[in-house]
């Protein structure tokens, strides 16, 4: 999709739809008549026409002119439903403190202007709040956030490459024990020199999800077609 604005209007048209002949920078009237225009070409395809003269949204962006800037702010469809995950559910602690702030981040990253941000910022903390997250953790979130420059969030940044083996394991209970017990016991790795080059640093702790009650719940009814097919095979 593109925006387009002029004095008049501003509206989205589909990507590969635009016509060179088509003098869309004009009234609300032509507009319309191009999307019809565009709905008699397929009779499978239907196009619906989004416009106003201030304001337009894409995704959870809306985009605003003002003073014949543009200016950006989080978009939320009215059906939209607040389901963060439950900090009381089965998922590593960093999964639980990771989300508030990579959430805080899109919001900083979006909304172009700080007043508005420490607005939507407050919205969503009191959505976390709602949903069980303690509010010390959310304020010290919040902070951290602020301090982040917008500028270097809006530019595209390379992988950082880490040097580290993973260790991939199933999440349990015992996950935190298990991680502590490695740390503790890496230097006897450390010291065998065949190992050295892996060693350095201690690994990145990856987990796979364990088993829920779905997975032990639901079972196929037909078992997968290539099993079938190698069973009659001979």
């Amino acid at each position: 999709m593109r925006i387009w604005w002029t004095h008049r209007l501003i509206y989205r048209i589909p990507r590969g739809m635009m016509s060179q002949d088509a003098d869309l920078r004009d009234t609300e009237e032509k507009l319309q008549s191009f999307c019809e225009y565009l709905n008699t070409r397929l009779p499978t395809i239907k196009f619906t026409l989004e416009f106003d003269k201030t304001e337009i949204h894409f995704l959870d962006v809306k985009v605003e002119v003002r003073d014949g800037k543009f200016e950006t702010d989080i978009y939320r469809k009215p059906t939209d439903k607040i389901t963060y995950l439950d900090p009381k559910s089965f998922h590593p602690p960093t999964t639980v403190s990771g989300l508030p702030y990579s959430q805080l981040l899109r919001v900083k990253r979006i909304v172009s202007t700080d007043s508005v941000f420490e607005e939507r910022a407050d919205e969503m903390m009191n959505n976390f709040v709602k949903r069980g997250y303690k509010q010390e953790m959310l304020e010290d979130i919040k902070q951290r956030v602020r301090e982040v420059d917008r500028a270097d969030l809006l530019v595209k940044k390379k992988a950082r490459k880490i040097d580290r083996l993973p260790f991939v394991s199933t999440f349990s209970s015992q996950s935190k024990q298990v991680r502590r017990i490695m740390y503790r016991h890496w230097h006897l790795l450390q010291m065998d020199q065949k190992l050295k080059p892996w060693t350095t640093n201690p690994p990145i702790m990856a987990y796979k999800r364990p088993p829920n009650l779905r997975d032990r719940l639901v079972h196929a009814v037909q078992e997968p077609m290539k099993k079938q097919e190698n069973r009659h095979v001979g």
